[in-house]
């Protein structure tokens, strides 16, 4: 069908009306964003802290802010009783795949150990932990953050009480990767969710050999 001029002229117009409608939601989004990011930023900042207090000193801290969507809560062991352990010097890595970012962990002007931000590949992707380590990359504790992991069996790995199979382990101990490496009791915990296991396990290894081999030094 031929266009005639008046069609020509109302396709122009619909068009122009919805360039215009584009630029002006780009220029209200960048508007918004430019406000709103400073707020977001010191938000994640202050519950990231949190976070990384209770990992090292012990607690309870909700993530949500911090990690977003499929956050849980820190249920730790008291590590530091005295809850005098001051989590610093964060900084991102860049030179070793699964590690995200690295913290000090000092207590009195004595170091105790890092803290690694650290990323798994679960059975729905991506899973974020944050691993807490001894100077020579022994496990002291860990917690899943963030994950997309099946609810029930898959989610796991959130519960307390999940992370003790690890503990002590990735120094003079390789952390487990294998449920042959585990006692009958954790192994037949983790039986229909190796997948969430063997993340978590292998995420643990990769932050374990980094700090061994003196990445953080």
């Amino acid at each position: 069908m031929k266009l005639t001029k008046e069609n020509r002229l109302e396709i122009l117009r619909i068009a122009a009306v919805l360039a215009l409608i584009c630029a002006v939601a780009a220029l209200l989004l960048g508007f918004v964003y430019k406000f709103t990011k400073p707020l977001i930023d010191r938000n994640t900042a202050q519950m990231t802290a949190s976070a990384l207090n209770a990992l090292v000193n012990g607690g309870n801290e909700s993530i949500d802010t911090a990690y977003g969507a499929g956050f849980h809560k820190i249920e730790t062991k008291a590590k530091n009783p005295n809850g005098t352990a001051a989590v610093q010097n964060g900084r991102e890595i860049e030179n070793r795949a699964g590690i995200v970012r690295a913290y000090d962990v000092y207590d009195g002007g004595i170091m105790l150990g890092y803290v690694l931000e650290l990323i798994g590949k679960g059975y729905g992707g991506d899973m974020i932990l944050l691993a807490y380590y001894d100077t020579n990359g022994s496990v002291i504790d860990a917690v899943v953050v963030s994950d997309s992991e099946t609810p029930g069996i898959g989610k796991k790995a959130a519960l307390p009480g999940y992370m003790e199979k690890f503990r002590g382990s990735g120094g003079s101990r390789p952390v487990p990767q294998s449920r042959e490496q585990l006692p009958k009791s954790d192994s037949d915990a983790v039986a229909g969710a190796t997948v969430t296991f063997k993340a978590v396990a292998g995420a643990l290894a990769v932050g374990s050999a980094f700090i061994a081999e003196g990445g953080l030094r």
